[in-house]
């Protein structure tokens, strides 16, 4: 084999294993939700001691930002991860309405009976059965919603509501006035 056969040889190799690499590098840091770039170097087989400095050089590739939107993309589109449907959901919870759980007589739905908004609102249900001699003579069912008040807490970050950690009452274009703000928080938040 001639010496150039042989370095283009070793050369595709280098640049199949460096592709390889930036797959795995480019898998760990979207698997970790605290996208940690250099955690996703050493799972990508890079040294512990220049993890860092090789995360940071190789989020700079630009076939890494590459691979990273695609990847992003197809997880999104997967997933129905839009901004869309993560604000419908946030919605959903914010204007939950607990009188939706239950049938006009008080007692509670049955989950297949539940509309799918109310449904997404639930963070658990469970149910104990009450027994006397093996005989089941009752139940006790828990439902848990998703905390609404942090859902509206979210909310409010996402249309700038908040500022600082206090109402923002010129936010875009909403305003509100003192006597509906009034209305619509607690006095210790009150603007």
């Amino acid at each position: 084999m001639l010496r150039q056969d042989r370095e283009d040889k070793g050369r595709g190799l280098a640049r199949s294993n460096t592709l390889a690499r930036y797959k795995l590098f480019v898998a760990a840091l979207l698997s970790d939700p605290k996208r940690n770039a250099t955690n996703a170097a050493i799972a990508a087989g890079y040294s512990p001691k220049t993890a860092r400095s090789a995360a940071h050089r190789t989020l700079k590739v630009p076939l890494v930002k590459k691979l990273i939107a695609e990847r992003e993309a197809e997880l999104r589109a997967k997933y129905d991860m839009t901004a869309e449907s993560v604000l419908k959901e946030l919605a959903g919870i914010v204007h939950f309405d607990v009188r939706k759980l239950y049938n006009p007589d008080g007692t509670l739905k049955n989950l297949a009976d539940l509309d799918d908004a109310t449904a997404h609102a639930l963070a658990s249900l469970e149910v104990d059965e009450l027994k006397l001699d093996s005989k089941t003579i009752g139940q006790t069912k828990k439902v848990k919603m998703f905390d609404k008040n942090s859902a509206i807490e979210k909310a409010m970050k996402h249309f700038g509501l908040l500022k600082d950690g206090g109402v923002n009452l010129h936010a875009g274009t909403v305003v509100i006035s003192k006597e509906d703000a009034a209305l619509c928080f607690p006095p210790n938040i009150a603007p």
